[in-house]
């Protein structure tokens, strides 16, 4: 198999489960629910991966960004959008490629 072939699998399909799956343990989750809980406004998340941590967000949020490059973990996300009661827009690149002005985000995770 050619290595761009191999490393393309890896990254569109094995990467963004593996990846859900080994960030998933209770110590981490405890952690999640700290951290993230407090944030507030306008959210930016920075390499949401496969949407972990959309669960963590209170009501505190108005909105929330994502910034993923990786299309196989924003589709695994967008199966849980439709579940949380604050607007997703998921941004498909990565933060360094993101336009938004200024102060356009009260958070960043």
């Amino acid at each position: 198999m050619h290595q761009a072939h191999a490393m393309g699998i890896y990254q569109d399909r094995i990467f963004p489960k593996l990846n859900g799956r080994l960030l998933g343990s209770d110590k981490l989750d405890e952690l999640r629910a700290e951290l993230i809980g407090q944030a507030v406004g306008h959210v930016l998340e920075i390499g949401s991966g496969v949407g972990t941590n959309f669960i963590y967000y209170s009501r505190a949020i108005t909105s929330l960004t994502t910034s993923e490059p990786n299309q196989t973990s924003n589709k695994i996300a967008r199966r849980s959008i439709r579940y949380f009661n604050f607007p997703i827009a998921q941004k498909g690149q990565t933060v360094e490629a993101l336009s938004a002005p200024d102060k356009s985000f009260d958070t960043v995770v």
